[in-house]
């Protein structure tokens, strides 16, 4: 990390940090943000039994605590991890915990759940300053229909480098600008 972080001054970089147990994603962004990363992505880890939404919340407020000042991308992949957040949980989340900057949608089909959460912002909007950016990464894997459509509601499309997601997420706060649009 601290190499990364070197290599490309002014340029923020993001970890991923997630890992089996809240404490360790916790220590893991902590670890992160002290070798100079500027944000850290964590996905929920598959366990033996579902996750309640309430646990999944408190995971993310956990490392906004744990960690004051660092950006998180909240990363919704279920194919990987068994996890799956529903629309209201990422708001909910999303209206709450401020440091939540940016999310990496990967849950298919992604529009309408994009879809759904700009709605929803309308009424209840992210916590951080600025607001949340949608990243998808699934259009050119799997759907024209999610790249075109994505473009059209002003979604990122196609980061699946995870610093994309906190040059998108600096994007309202000053910062470089836009990765895609």
């Amino acid at each position: 990390i601290a190499c990364a972080v070197a290599a490309a001054p002014g340029f923020p970089i993001c970890v991923g940090t997630s890992h089996a147990g809240t404490k360790a994603t916790v220590d893991l962004s902590q670890m992160a943000q002290e070798l100079g990363a500027a944000a850290v992505m964590v996905t929920p880890t598959k366990e033996a039994a579902p996750t309640p939404p309430a646990a999944l919340k408190a995971l993310y407020a956990a490392v906004q605590d744990g960690c004051p000042g660092l950006d998180i991308v909240l990363q919704d992949h279920p194919a990987s991890t068994q996890v799956f957040m529903s629309s209201d949980l990422i708001l909910d989340i999303c209206a709450d915990l401020e440091a939540v900057r940016c999310i990496k949608l990967e849950a298919v089909p992604t529009p309408p759940k994009i879809a759904a959460l700009r709605a929803a912002w309308a009424e209840r909007p992210p916590a951080s300053v600025g607001g949340c950016t949608i990243l998808t990464g699934l259009g050119a894997l799997y759907a024209g229909f999610d790249r075109g459509w994505n473009r059209r509601s002003r979604c990122l499309q196609d980061a699946s480098v995870p610093e994309h997601a906190v040059v998108s997420a600096d994007y309202p706060r000053g910062g470089r600008g836009r990765a895609a649009a």
